[in-house]
């Protein structure tokens, strides 16, 4: 048997499956071949043996072309289960899907060489990283209309980050965001300049993080990093419970808005974050 698993969605979604790999492997009894718009994710796995990107989904030759090599085409994607009202998480319906023994595995990215060089660039140091809002998974001229409900109030995220920045004037902030974003101009606070898997080795050796539910979250949470952070929820969009991890403090909003949760609560658990890591 040759088939082609495809693996569509966001990055997070694409991150999550990664669990799976391993597993899916000895099962199938070999490498996995992969059709996904974000080959970044899988391209360094060693149970991964080919990937096709979709960057041609919408061009239906090439698909046909790109498929007829595989035995078979499989595609068992949560968004088209029971996931959608079970209370059950995604990376628990992707196990059972493939009908694979779910033991809470972890997210499976190794860790690239790329990223050591990012490291290096930005001096090996500490940060304590930041992502409100999710312009790393969507390039966009407008990143609070753009998907806003799971965006940080842009307002809000003014104060909040003079507010990191003055408050903890020794901790150096990597603000993780597109160079087309918000400038936050403090001493302290740097712009991620990188791609999204360069950040592996600034976020294993970081502080700790702060984001919305957005990629940076399930990189952080791989086997290889495993980092402990604060992620910001709108129940309207989706909960942590669904997509996210136990592990780290999940702060939660409902409401037809960007996050409106208040800067000072943030505060106090980024402070206990970074005391944990004194």
């Amino acid at each position: 048997m040759n088939p082609v698993h495809i693996v569509n969605g966001g990055i997070g979604k694409c991150i999550v499956f990664t669990s799976l790999l391993k597993k899916l492997e000895a099962k199938q009894g070999s490498k996995i071949n992969i059709h996904s718009v974000h080959n970044e994710v899988f391209d360094n796995h060693p149970s991964v043996e080919k990937i096709i990107p979709t960057y041609d989904w919408l061009d239906r030759k090439n698909c046909v072309e790109n498929y007829r090599e595989f035995s078979d085409i499989v595609h068992k994607d949560p968004y088209y289960s029971s996931y959608v009202f079970d209370d059950i998480s995604i990376k628990e319906t992707y196990f059972n899907l493939y009908d694979l023994e779910f033991e809470n595995d972890k997210n499976d990215i190794p860790i690239t060489k790329y990223s050591e060089l990012v490291s290096d660039k930005y001096g090996n140091k500490s940060y304590f990283i930041f992502q409100l809002t999710g312009g790393q998974s969507v390039k966009s001229d407008n990143y609070f209309q753009n998907g806003q409900y799971r965006n940080y109030s842009f307002d809000r995220a003014l104060r909040l980050v003079e507010q990191l920045s003055y408050s903890f004037p020794e901790v150096m902030f990597l603000d993780f965001s597109h160079n087309n974003e918000y400038n936050f101009n403090y001493p302290n606070v740097v712009k991620y300049n990188g791609n999204l898997m360069g950040i592996q080795t600034l976020l294993k050796n970081s502080l700790g993080y702060l984001s919305i539910d957005s990629c940076l979250q399930h990189i952080a949470s791989t086997k290889q990093i495993d980092r402990r952070g604060i992620v910001l929820w709108n129940d309207v969009n989706t909960t942590p419970e669904k997509i996210g991890y136990k592990e780290n403090c999940n702060l939660i909003f409902s409401g037809l808005t960007p996050i409106q949760i208040n800067e000072n609560t943030i505060m106090e658990k980024v402070e206990n974050l970074l005391k944990e890591q004194s």
